[in-house]
């Protein structure tokens, strides 16, 4: 009986320890998932930090982009009156349209580059869309003419350091603003 006690009291003791060990375990793994959880809460900290910027720099790319989208515009037009101007042999659209009415400009072109035989002739309605100052026009005018301070400082800043553009543009900055430096 003795012996059975005492192999009970053996195995009570190694289960003890047993226990011990698994409690050890377990508080390490806990300190291990505290860790992992605490790693993933800074994790979606960042993404959401990371969400909120990238919403503001489509934000940003959309403005920047209505900008551009006007002046693109108006870069086409350009485009089409020094196509004009070359099919016709003029060296301005000022010359081309002399003293002609927007009606008689577009007239003039329309027959003359038919006449010409030119490849990809635009519709009537669009040379006369050329002819006029229309709201294409009018939108890149008030677009080149609309940049807002920040946008300007960071197209001066977008030369080269050591130019001689730089250089002037940043004067003419502080000028215009009244003294605000680049």
């Amino acid at each position: 009986m003795r012996n059975e006690i005492e192999r009970v009291l053996n195995e009570n003791e190694r289960i003890l320890n047993e226990n011990g060990s698994m409690r050890n375990e377990i508080e390490r793994i806990s300190d291990e998932n505290e860790s992992i959880n605490n790693d993933l809460a800074s994790v979606r900290n960042d993404l959401n930090a990371a969400r909120v910027k990238h919403s503001q720099d489509v934000e940003a790319l959309k403005e920047v982009t209505m900008l551009l989208v006007p002046l693109h515009l108006r870069v086409l037009l350009d485009l089409a009156r020094k196509k004009v101007l070359e099919h016709l042999g003029h060296d301005t659209w000022e010359d081309l349209r002399a003293s002609r009415s927007v009606y008689q400009l577009a007239d003039t072109i329309c027959n003359d580059l038919k006449r010409k035989g030119v490849s990809y002739l635009p519709s009537s309605e669009s040379i006369f869309f050329l002819c006029s100052y229309n709201n294409i026009r009018r939108a890149g005018n008030t677009a080149a003419h609309s940049a807002k301070e920040d946008d300007i400082r960071h197209a001066v800043l977008t030369q080269s350091l050591e130019s001689r553009d730089r250089r002037c543009l940043e004067s003419l900055f502080t000028y215009a603003y009244n003294g605000v430096p680049v």
